[in-house]
């Protein structure tokens, strides 16, 4: 009864493909979510910076004109942080995706009588 099962080697590599394939999805995934967390930093720093310019006279820049570029940055920062959510919950999905396709292969692979991690 403790005999490995005869499972068919290419399933098995197929299975660790796929699952070495939604790995990297998800890392893909996350660096695209950390991209843009990093671009709404710079963008709230670039604003905080000329806030603090125009009222040390450091530039020379109206309140109108601050306040449009502020409200022009707002913006973008709005959007920014939609795509982040979005991004969140593909890199979400993708890392449950490669969590549990790792787990079958590991299962998999014990049950086929194989090493699961000698790659």
């Amino acid at each position: 009864m403790n005999a490995p099962h005869p499972l068919d080697p290419s399933r098995l590599e197929r299975l660790r493909g796929e699952c070495e394939t939604a790995r990297g999805a998800a890392t893909r995934a996350h660096e695209s979510f950390l991209r843009v967390h990093e671009k709404i930093g710079l963008l709230q720093a670039e604003i905080r910076k000329l806030s603090d310019d125009a009222s040390a006279g450091v530039i020379n820049l109206g309140r109108r004109e601050l306040a449009e570029t502020k409200k022009a940055a707002d913006d973008e920062i709005a959007k920014l942080k939609a795509e982040k959510e979005r991004l969140h919950a593909v890199s979400e999905e993708a890392r449950e995706r490669s969590n549990s396709l790792g787990a079958l292969y590991v299962r998999c692979a014990e049950f086929a009588g194989v090493n699961p991690y000698d790659r």
